[in-house]
């Protein structure tokens, strides 16, 4: 017989002890005295994410008992229905795959043996959160991260079901369990992991503060000397911050912003001012609006393809906002690699904490507008490691609903709609970047001396892309790439020209150079970021100082990267394609993770331009396999679906999956 359950909504105060807690370090959740204390603390979170509208696929949440063993776990809810869990575990030690294994097949058991559905109202869409107060093994977050598709590979999937059902109150399933039906049911469900660093960022958020006090004690120690010259360094005479001080603080942040170049720099440095600059400005500006509900909209978007010139409008509206003495920040999110608030402040060298800072900024300016460029590249094509992105988006909604910040953020349109991460940003005020005027492209080519009659029509157009044009500026002196058909088309000549005919004199070889530069790009996709630290090749200092001289490679604050993203792109690509591998045996051999998903639509989107054939058979293969799992099929369907112009043959072919495979049509229509 199923348990009884009670739903419950607690009140937070207690007269238990609170643990200990400093201000500016973690909270000590294995601390709390007892596990009772820790469910109520996610529940207190879950309210007021729901609340302030932080978390939307919910309207309500409940504290829940007699579900296991009388154990206590908060339920989610929409429209009065369950379609969320969150797990609580108060585990001294980290969270192993053997204790979450049995776990969660325990609650889909129960949820299975519960005919009024008062558990799971939807298979296909309910969401388990699991929160740990101590951390994970990393067999745990390697299940948990491709759940879905591990769960149904598990080996002892059957002994923990088999378990789970010695238990009394789920004997009743034991009569012709159907396993496979079990296999099925489990893997719909989406299993997103709690870890203590989370919980951290939640509390620290605006409006959270009744529960810090609610369940620690917070104890502020500190060296009064250190304290009292910082306040002599960032206070003036009123004291209170200078509003100078707080602008260099924020210069001092923006540096790697306005290290960035904003001109064709093989056409005399020429800049242009682009109308998206314009028009962002204009809404730094203006009051912020509200929605219907009375939440602030201060979010805004600069949506554009690879190389439409994000970086460079981010990077004027920057100045532009400086030289009207508004307060802002300029973040290069692909340079500033942070998961967390306290590793931001010490990237940006700020003397004070940065959301203390930016408040500051608000008692002394009427807006503060932050800036953050390229937040795409911490999605890469969603990569195995979120928790940069993650960060990102916690420091976002910080100060969401806030009228006198205002964010702008630039972000591939890509990974705007299709990674789940950004795709929540997807219904924010949009500005989309649009392509060079045909008039701006023949000056600047008239500039370089080249009569644009010269050029293919298929070219022309290509170059409105602004970083199109600057790889062509630099391969110009070869009049057979004004026939150039694509992107490859130009960057296999920048290769050619810069890799491969190296002057004799030149002080390196290019086998080397070539090992090198395919080394950093395999470097850069394992370490899942686009910008690496310098001091790891410091035995390849000429190869980097002739990279650099040739603009193929920048270096700003011992940070090494690629001049563009698509270029680093294309070097993984083609040293993976170059190699001979085959797509199949490298996505077999990985095991099938979603680490090498980023991998993968890198080397599509090259080899569909390099070897249209055997990137067609490669499709086919990968496709037709039914071994092949729906999570690899999905992002080379999403890599098919952003292309501009598809072939005849694409066509043809994904006509035949979309009526194979009917949850891949969503990408087309």
């Amino acid at each position: 017989m199923l348990p009884e359950i009670n739903y419950e909504k607690p009140d937070l105060e207690s007269t238990l002890l609170k643990p200990l807690s400093f201000s500016n370090q973690p909270f000590s959740y294995n601390n709390l005295p007892n596990s009772r204390r820790f469910e109520e603390l996610l529940y207190g979170i879950f309210s007021l994410k729901i609340q302030f509208r932080l978390l939307e696929d919910f309207d309500d949440v409940n504290l829940m008992s007699g579900v296991r063993d009388k154990g206590r776990d908060c339920n989610l809810i929409r429209g009065g229905r369950s379609y969320g869990l969150i797990q609580c575990k108060q585990y001294g030690k980290n969270y192993s795959k053997n204790d979450f294994g049995p776990e969660i097949v325990r609650f889909v058991l129960y949820s299975l043996a519960d005919k009024d559905n008062n558990l799971v109202a939807d298979y296909n869409d309910f969401t388990y959160y699991i929160a740990v107060s101590n951390g994970f093994t990393d067999d745990c977050l390697t299940f948990i991260d491709d759940f879905s598709n591990n769960i149904t590979q598990e080996e002892k999937l059957h002994e923990w079901v088999d378990k789970n059902l010695e238990m009394p109150t789920l004997s009743s399933l034991k009569d012709n369990f159907d396993y496979d039906y079990f296999r099925n049911v489990i893997s719909k469900i989406k299993v997103k992991k709690i870890i203590p660093q989370d919980l951290d960022n939640y509390l620290n958020h605006v409006g959270f503060a009744h529960l810090i006090s609610a369940f620690f004690e917070v104890r502020t120690v500190v060296d009064n000397s250190t304290v009292e010259n910082l306040i002599s360094t960032l206070k003036n005479e009123s004291n209170s911050y200078s509003p100078q001080q707080l602008l260099e603080q924020l210069n001092l942040g923006s540096t790697r912003l306005q290290s960035e170049k904003n001109t064709f720099q093989n056409i005399n440095n020429i800049h242009i001012d682009r109308s998206e600059t314009a028009e962002l400005f204009e809404w730094a500006k203006e009051n912020a609006e509200k929605d219907e509900n009375g939440i602030v909209k201060n979010i805004c978007l600069l949506a554009g393809q690879a190389g439409s010139g994000k970086t460079v409008v981010i990077k004027d509206l920057y100045n532009l906002c400086k030289e009207s003495s508004i307060a802002v920040l300029g973040l290069k999110a692909d340079k500033l690699y942070s998961n967390s608030i306290a590793d931001l402040q010490e990237k940006l060298g700020f003397d004070f904490p940065v959301y203390n800072t930016i408040k500051e900024c608000k008692n002394q300016f009427k807006k503060v507008v932050i800036l953050i460029d390229q937040i795409d590249a911490l999605s890469q094509s969603m990569s195995s490691d979120r928790s940069f992105l993650e960060f990102y988006r916690t420091f976002i909604e910080y100060f969401a609903n806030d009228e006198q910040i205002k964010f702008i953020i630039s972000v591939r349109n890509s990974d705007l709609k299709y990674d789940p991460s950004l795709k929540i940003y997807e219904d924010v005020k949009t500005i989309s970047m649009g392509l060079l005027s045909h008039i701006e492209v023949k000056g600047l080519l008239e500039k370089m001396n080249i009569e644009p009659s010269l050029l293919s029509q298929k070219l022309l157009e290509l170059l409105r892309i602004p970083n199109n044009l600057n790889v062509f500026s630099q391969v110009r002196t070869n009049k057979s790439i004004y026939s150039a058909n694509n992107i490859l088309d130009l960057y296999m000549e920048l290769w050619n020209q810069k890799v491969v005919k190296i002057l004799p004199l030149s002080p390196v070889n290019r086998k080397n150079l070539k090992q090198f530069l395919y080394g950093l790009a395999k470097d850069m996709f394992a370490e899942q970021r686009i910008s690496l630290s310098l001091l790891k090749y410091e035995d390849h200092e000429e190869e980097i100082r002739y990279l650099e001289s040739q603009m193929l490679i920048s270096i700003d604050n011992r940070q090494l990267q690629f001049f563009h993203q698509t270029f680093y792109d294309f070097v993984f690509a083609k040293q993976f394609v170059e190699n001979g591998k085959s797509i199949l045996n490298y996505i077999v051999e990985g095991g099938q993770s979603i680490h090498i998903r980023a991998a993968i639509k890198m080397i599509m989107s090259y080899l569909r331009d390099f070897d249209s054939e055997k990137y067609l058979q490669s499709l086919e293969e990968i496709f037709l396999n039914e071994s092949i799992l729906f999570h690899i099929k999905h992002i080379i369907v999403v890599a098919i679906a952003e292309q501009q112009n598809p072939t005849e043959e694409e066509y043809k072919l994904i006509k035949g999956i979309i009526n194979s495979f009917i949850s891949l049509a969503n990408y087309f229509f």
